[in-house]
């Protein structure tokens, strides 16, 4: 039998993971769904399956959810016979998971574009027994998890994406409105789908989605590119090392929105240094505000580098499949999934960026967060203060030190550092930059730091060269 829109794969009963350019039918064999959505059956894609299925256009549409809404406005626009949308309004919070909130909102579509509410609360009557109410469901019961996918993993500069994860993992592809192709988590994108929809009908604000689940040689080919642009520091605090990205999870969604004109079209607003513009940020605070109602996080916040390993970034979002741990984590100011995890709370860090007449506010910030973002790779270490070192510090001496240290090649096989001249020194980097850390090694030592040590006024160095950002040189404790 064929299930109209599913929109699913088709495989051989036998065919295990072979390719279905390389298997061959067998007797005994026969055809079953592959597990693998192609496509996301809603909104367009709903026309689109009828028009491919049925040929014609329907005089009735029923629904349940804003992603109906075209399959309902094809049903009842320009059609040459008497056509009707139905849609359904989940008021029954006795025998049903009911939201009133939520069939106020569903009703005021159906008056604004002549659909036919149907009330779960009281139109329904005949399915329901006499007496019968909801059973409530116990507080640590989880739904519709599968086998291998923990929706709290997580997947940063220290931990990889667990084993087995993809095997376990059901995506659906869709396109965004730049025409790219993005692959999300089955359950994040229905929940995505729900916030864009809540945006757009209460904020104004109309979402798209950037990227999310990336494979590892994609992830790879991120990082060359944001190498060869802006140099191996930045890459490093911008982008996650291959098999240790979030958006290998398929969990982590990154966002962009659109601007509506008043002829009626849309401008994207999709590039990072567009989006983080002033005038932007009000937009992206009523985003944020409604994300843990739909079990999402912000996860990377600012000031909190050294623990996440990256800057600051309002549109990178994570599904973390319940409301309610979402609230908890967005209620406090400053907490990390890191730090929700492991159920405490990470030291505030003293940072004192004062004294330079050399460089900028911005400019001693930017290398700041090259080191706190770094310094997050640093495995059971709690940072406690960062300090700009002084102007004197950045002297041509200190300058040539460090060209020689880039240029420097190590001879393995003696354990010690190639000497080079001063007649050999190209000078790689055109600035030096040196700040003072103050951290504790943990507990159990790693045979490069002493176990269980306050360390203080380490030695960070840093270089930038005329046309790149900074990048770590060296470190001394």
């Amino acid at each position: 039998e064929q299930i109209i829109g599913s929109d699913e794969t088709l495989v051989a009963r036998s065919q295990g993971d072979a390719d279905g350019l390389e298997y061959v039918f067998t007797d005994g064999d026969d055809v079953v769904l592959g597990g693998d959505f192609i496509v996301k059956n809603l909104k367009m894609n709903k026309v689109t399956v009828i028009l491919q299925e049925i040929g014609k256009q329907p005089v009735l549409s029923f629904g349940n959810s804003t992603g109906d809404a075209s399959m309902a406005e094809f049903v009842t626009s320009n059609n040459p016979y008497l056509s009707m949308a139905f849609m359904l309004c989940c008021d029954d919070e006795v025998r049903e998971n009911g939201s009133a909130s939520k069939a106020e909102k569903m009703e005021k579509l159906c008056a604004e574009f002549d659909w036919v509410p149907i009330s779960m609360k009281n139109d329904w009557t005949t399915i329901y027994g006499e007496g019968v109410t909801r059973k409530e469901t116990p507080d640590n019961v989880i739904f519709d998890i599968p086998a291998g996918i923990d929706y709290l993993a997580l997947v940063n500069k220290l931990n990889p994406l667990p084993e087995g994860w993809e095997d376990a993992l059901t995506t659906v592809t869709v396109t965004n409105s730049v025409n790219d192709q993005v692959e999300v988590e089955t359950k994040a994108y229905a929940a995505y789908e729900l916030l864009k929809a809540d945006l757009e009908q209460n904020d104004g604000i109309y979402l798209e989605l950037d990227s999310a689940r990336r494979s590892v040689a994609a992830q790879q080919n991120i990082m060359d590119r944001f190498i060869e642009k802006y140099g191996a520091d930045y890459a490093a605090k911008t982008v996650a090392k291959p098999g240790y990205s979030e958006h290998h999870t398929g969990l982590a969604l990154d966002l962009y929105f659109k601007l509506k004109n008043e002829d009626g079209t849309f401008t994207d607003v999709y590039y990072n240094e567009d989006m983080e513009k002033e005038e932007y940020k009000p937009i992206w605070a009523a985003i944020h505000r409604k994300l843990a109602d739909y079990g999402f996080i912000l996860r990377y916040l600012e000031g909190e580098e050294h623990i996440t390993g990256y800057r600051y970034e309002p549109w990178h979002i994570r599904y973390v499949d319940s409301a309610d741990i979402a609230k908890e984590i967005m209620s406090k100011p400053g907490t990390t999934l890191e730090e929700y995890l492991a159920g405490k709370d990470a030291p505030e860090v003293i940072i004192d960026l004062t004294g330079s007449a050399l460089y900028t506010q911005e400019e001693l910030t930017d290398a700041m967060l090259a080191i706190k973002c770094d310094f997050a790779a640093w495995a059971g270490c709690e940072l406690h203060a960062i300090r700009y070192a002084g102007d004197e510090s950045c002297s041509k001496d200190k300058l040539d030190w460090i060209n020689r240290i880039a240029q420097a090649d190590p001879d393995e096989a003696a354990g010690n550092w190639t000497e080079i001249s001063a007649d050999e020194l190209i000078a790689t980097y055109t600035e030096v930059i040196c700040f003072l850390m103050d951290f504790h090694s943990p507990v159990k030592g790693d045979g490069t730091l002493e176990p269980d040590k306050e360390y203080t006024d380490a030695q960070w160095w840093l270089g930038r060269t005329a046309e790149g950002g900074w990048e770590i040189v060296s470190v001394g404790f």
